[in-house]
């Protein structure tokens, strides 16, 4: 995704970005469209996540705002050489939960933190899944 720079760190003229080659992504099953993803997104306000994460080599499923956004799988992610015992034995099957905000632009630019911008997170609830 990408926009330009509106007045406090607003942004405007929301569109698609290009994909940036340097960076691997695994398959995505059941991905939304950037279409019906733009028609969900509230753009410049707060936006519901959902993140589901099920099984010791999880299958992760995301939904924003209700747009069911996609699974992924990373027992089985479609990536050449990936090995997901290994990333299990290195990562283990407990820790943290982190909240990430990033861009992707590996060249800078207005996208990345300035000062003054923020992020804000609000409501946030956990809740183990018990089979």
């Amino acid at each position: 995704m990408q926009g330009d720079k509106g007045e406090k760190f607003q942004v405007k003229n929301f569109r698609e970005g290009q994909k940036d080659e340097k960076f691997r992504q695994g398959k995505v099953a059941n991905a939304a469209t950037f279409e019906h993803f733009r028609e969900v997104w509230k753009l410049n306000d707060f936006n519901r996540f959902r993140v589901r994460s099920i099984g010791a080599e999880p299958v992760i499923t995301i939904w924003i705002n209700d747009l069911k956004i996609g699974t992924y799988d990373t027992a089985d992610p479609g990536l050449e050489d990936y090995d997901a015992s290994q990333i299990q034995r290195l990562v283990g099957t407990e820790g943290h939960i982190s909240l990430e905000v990033h861009d992707n632009i590996y060249n800078g630019g207005w996208q990345q933190w300035a000062k003054g911008a923020v992020c804000r997170w609000k409501n946030i609830r956990v809740r183990e899944i018990l089979s």
